[in-house]
């Protein structure tokens, strides 16, 4: 039964979830990983990495005012510029900056390996928070697809994917949460 269920997944992707925070978010026990907001693809003129822009800085700014309600920590982030200008924004504690979150770009002192980097990435998602708490985790697109699967091919930039772990080694998908869903008047 486990197997059909596996190719099943993995032929249609993760089953459709509510784009919006799960009612019980707040009250601790979820693991948050989001791509960071947008950067566009290449650095401005004389900068070494991509940064954030006027949009990636809005889309922090709104994700930072529905995470406010959470209790959050630890938060983990990648080295990367745009990662850490998206963590200041958001408001939340002092990340532990995490090479195995990064992007394997050519910007940073310490790349991710590929498979070491989704594997750290899923056993994140799978360890139980402290209690009361939520952890929130901050990465790259490609890293949350080697991680998750190919149904996080679409995530957007700021998007945002609420793992509760199952207290097996797992973590099951709640929710995927947009920028715009954080504010929305359920919330």
């Amino acid at each position: 039964m486990k197997t059909v269920a596996a190719l099943v997944l993995a032929l249609l992707g993760p089953p459709a979830l509510a784009a919006a925070p799960p009612a019980d978010l707040g009250r601790g026990g979820y693991v948050i990983v989001m791509r960071h907001a947008h950067a566009p693809a290449l650095p401005p003129p004389g900068a070494a990495e991509r940064q954030l822009d006027d949009a990636g800085r809005a889309q922090a700014l709104a994700v930072g005012q529905g995470l406010k309600a959470l209790p959050l920590g630890p938060v983990y982030a990648s080295p990367t510029l745009r990662a850490a200008q998206t963590v200041q924004l958001l408001g939340v504690s002092a990340p532990q900056t995490r090479p195995e979150l990064g992007d394997g770009g050519a910007s940073m002192a310490a790349a991710a390996s590929g498979d070491a980097g989704a594997d750290w990435l899923k056993a994140k998602a799978a360890e139980p928070p402290p209690p009361g708490r939520d952890v929130l985790i901050v990465t790259h697109g490609p890293n949350i697809v080697r991680a998750f699967g190919d149904g996080f091919k679409d995530m957007a930039d700021g998007e945002a994917a609420a793992f509760k772990p199952d207290g097996r080694g797992g973590a099951v998908l709640a929710a995927r949460i947009r920028v715009e869903d954080w504010s929305a008047p359920s919330r």
